[in-house]
């Protein structure tokens, strides 16, 4: 058993809604510190961000399951994480940064998009188009109670810019939160399982020779809407709202897009964020034709090996319960963190 103490996560502030590139950007400045903070906090603090997580490797003495990239010598590599309210704190805190990269990457491909960022109650409400995947809250109530007011503030944000008022409710966000969507009209829209894996050294991956995996180049990002996005509708006739979603996911900061090849063709892809040494996995996707020949589990692995060569101690993804996906992480080590409700008000 050993103990380490997690890089930490600070406290978002409260602010005014931020609705240009310059607005988004102030935004970032002020919760980036936030992803990249170290330390132990005050003594004592009610709020103190950081804890002792023990992590623990697993020992197998027996050879890796049938067709698994890990053999048994992997495996004492391991590392099982205990879910603890602090290592939700620097998953959330990093998810919130990468919500608000979506919206500044918005802005820089269209600057009179109104894409906009508000920090609140810990987290950041985010507006990136009416109907966008990428227009809500999350994050909040991860650094201490919310306020009515907070929750005011949350739902005018999207209700000024004719959105619905969502909001991701991680189970570690303070308990005042649940009270506060309680006693109003709110309803649950999807669950959501955060996936978790601890990192062993790079050199643990290996990946297999049908797929390849690569990081993508700059001016691949055609390429990358055609095989993830097309993937994930599983069409290739795309709307431009849906080519939008892509080239915001391609070209979010701190975000390295791969593309998965089968003779020479694309056929699939995702992305990865590394923020305060989490890497967060995010947009995998398979065309319809390619599926079932193992390109997911080999660009989740192309990934975990370019976290661990970043030096991330803790990589993750978002599932929907009992999916395929959700199979195909677990069979790679990753273990079920927590579910978090995505709530939408009525």
């Amino acid at each position: 058993m050993i103990g380490y103490a997690p890089s930490g996560v600070g406290l978002f502030v409260s602010g005014e809604s931020m609705v240009n590139s310059a607005g988004i950007a102030a935004a970032r400045a002020r919760f980036a510190p936030a992803a990249n903070a170290g330390g132990m906090g005050r003594p004592g603090s009610k709020l103190r961000m950081y804890a002792s997580v023990e992590v623990h490797f697993v020992c197998s003495r027996t050879r890796g399951r049938q067709g698994s990239p890990f053999s048994a010598a992997d495996l004492l590599q391991r590392i099982v994480l205990p879910i603890s309210d602090a290592l939700a704190r620097r998953l959330e805190t990093a998810e919130a940064v990468d919500a608000a990269g979506c919206a500044e990457a918005q802005c820089a491909l269209d600057v009179v998009s109104g894409a906009s960022v508000k920090p609140v109650a810990g987290g950041v409400a985010v507006f990136c188009g009416v109907g966008s995947p990428l227009t809500h809250a999350l994050g909040i109530g991860m650094h201490g109670p919310v306020t009515a007011d907070d929750l005011d503030d949350v739902e005018l944000f999207f209700e000024e810019r004719g959105a619905i008022v969502t909001l991701d409710v991680c189970p570690h966000a303070d308990a005042s939160l649940r009270e506060l969507l309680a006693q109003r009209d709110y309803r649950i829209a999807e669950f959501i399982n955060v996936m978790v894996c601890g990192l062993p050294a790079a050199e643990s991956f290996k990946s297999p020779p049908c797929v390849q995996v690569r990081a993508a180049k700059p001016d691949e990002h055609e390429q990358y809407i055609r095989a993830v996005i097309g993937g994930f509708f599983g069409r290739k006739d795309l709307t431009e709202d849906e080519r939008r979603l892509g080239s915001i996911l391609f070209n979010m900061s701190c975000t390295t897009a791969f593309l998965a090849e089968i003779d020479d063709s694309t056929v699939g892809g995702g992305g990865m964020s590394v923020r305060n040494r989490i890497a967060s996995l995010f947009g995998d996707a398979t065309l319809p034709e390619y599926r079932n020949r193992g390109v997911h589990t080999s660009v989740i692995q192309a990934r975990m090996e370019a976290a661990a060569a970043q030096a991330c101690d803790v990589i993750t993804a978002g599932t929907v319960p009992g999916s395929g996906s959700q199979r195909n992480y677990e069979r790679l080590g990753f273990q079920v963190a927590y579910t978090k409700v995505t709530m939408v008000k009525a």
